[in-house]
């Protein structure tokens, strides 16, 4: 009874309160790393990347990764091929950031260590290792390609950060646990976090899941039932139930929506927008022109999606016909 009063019950209170502000540096850190991931899958440098989806769901592949690094470069001193520097974006700085910002985190979090799960302790501190095994630190993320010996300078073969391929990947498989931890066993709750597991059930296929996490996530994102109910409805429409799919559909869009534009919910509606059907219901409360619009949108992310995935395989092959002429005149 002792033991209860004076110990166990002000434990329970104290973590009652506590646990939370631990579990949302947590996902913070989850955030910060999807946020280098978006980065390195990126075609541009102040856009995101057509890569979220997946990268939220765990459907990004370690080719994807191997293909979406290879236009990325530490700093500007790496911009010395000619041939392809306009292609090359450089993000060392902005990694460096995220990863600054992890390691600050992890710490944060770890400081109620009590309060933590063994299993998240190792987690976090194999995420901090591996964020930090390359290009840490200000003098890291700036330093010069150029090493001069006796009276030439020498630059490497390959300008990008290609050599993170594996570390990358290896983040990801993290970055994945930590999403699995954290649907499944957090309770602390909020819009993002309400919104980003729905993504994550509906990406990785879960349709039945996510439903019902939908439902029960509106809740916490009252400004967001729209984009909430268009999961529910691809997911009933992915399930087979097509006709409750259509029916939300309509009452979805039947009070046009974001202004009446289509094209803001582009990345849901594609997936009806082969089906005549559901574009006869679009049509119902919407131009045609609008309608139009909208696939040609589509299309038109479709082809820069597979022209960065090209232009980094050419990348690829040229940087790997490089090495093999250094190699061959070695």
């Amino acid at each position: 009874m002792f033991w209860l009063v004076f110990s166990f019950a002000p434990f329970y209170t104290r973590r009652s309160k506590i646990r939370p502000l631990v579990e949302l540096e947590i996902i913070n850190i989850k955030n910060e790393l999807f946020a280098i991931f978006d980065r390195v899958m990126g075609h541009a440098l102040y856009s995101p990347s057509h890569f979220q989806l997946e990268i939220r769901s765990g459907l990004l592949t370690k080719e994807e990764i191997k293909l979406g690094i290879q236009n990325k470069c530490l700093n500007e001193s790496y911009l010395y091929d000619s041939k392809v520097s306009k292609s090359l974006l450089v993000i060392g700085r902005d990694i460096f950031r995220r990863v600054e910002s992890i390691d600050r985190l992890v710490d944060k979090a770890l400081n109620f260590s009590q309060l933590v799960h063994a299993d998240e302790i190792i987690l976090l501190e194999r995420i901090r290792e591996a964020a930090k095994r390359y290009d840490f630190g200000e003098e890291a993320v700036e330093k010069t390609p150029a090493v001069k010996i006796g009276g030439n300078t020498l630059l490497p073969v390959v300008p990008n950060i290609s050599y993170r391929a594996e570390n990358i990947s290896e983040l990801y498989s993290y970055y994945l646990e930590l999403q699995r931890l954290t649907i499944k066993h957090f309770r602390y709750m909020d819009r993002n976090v309400a919104i980003h597991n729905v993504q994550y059930l509906f990406g990785a296929g879960k349709y039945k899941e996510c439903i019902a996490y939908a439902r029960k996530s509106l809740k916490h994102a009252p400004d967001d039932k729209m984009l909430i109910w268009n999961y529910i409805c691809i997911c009933l429409y992915k399930i087979g139930a097509t006709e409750s799919a259509y029916r939300e559909l309509y009452y979805i869009y039947k009070d046009r929506p974001y202004n009446g534009s289509l094209v803001s919910s582009r990345s849901f509606l594609e997936h009806f927008i082969t089906d005549s059907k559901a574009v006869d219901i679009l049509l119902k409360t919407h131009s045609a022109s609008e309608v139009e619009q909208l696939k040609t949108t589509l299309e038109q992310e479709r082809t820069k999606r597979s022209a960065f995935l090209q232009q980094n395989q050419l990348l690829l092959d040229y940087f790997a016909n490089k090495r093999t002429n250094v190699s061959g005149s070695a």
